[in-house]
């Protein structure tokens, strides 16, 4: 075939039995290929998990700088919508937009915290575990 694995050698292949046959030219230099056994646990395989150094921390300021994101838009917005109610004649929101807007905006603010810091911890703190496989 031309491959120097096979040079020298009378090659077959049994689909049938998933093997292929080695026989050496009668004029080759070359030995007869010893059967050899399967290979058993040559590269052994395995699933670890690994906590972040530090991956607490990390996840508390990842949070804290998406909680801390969407404070600042709500502060912004809020204070719009303030601006508008007090300085616009005839405007279209209340009081109560402005102090319903203030703190939703804080409590959606802190569920964004906590929501973003447990995923951080499942990412970055999986546990330390080791599988064999």
């Amino acid at each position: 075939m031309g491959l120097p694995i096979y040079l020298d050698y009378y090659v077959s292949h049994s689909a049938a039995n998933n093997t292929m046959t080695f026989v050496v030219h009668t004029d080759s230099t070359k030995r007869q290929v010893e059967p050899a056994e399967k290979f058993a646990n040559e590269l052994p395989a395995a699933l670890e998990f690994e906590n972040t150094e530090g991956g607490d921390v990390w996840a508390f300021l990842i949070a804290f700088f998406f909680a801390t994101a969407a404070l600042t838009v709500t502060a912004l917005l809020t204070w719009g919508i303030y601006d508008d109610y007090a300085n616009v004649t005839g405007s279209e929101y209340t009081l109560a937009t402005v102090v319903g807007t203030g703190v939703g905006g804080t409590i959606g603010s802190l569920l964004t915290f906590f929501i973003i810091q447990w995923i951080a911890l499942l990412i970055l703190m999986p546990g330390n575990e080791y599988y064999d496989v």
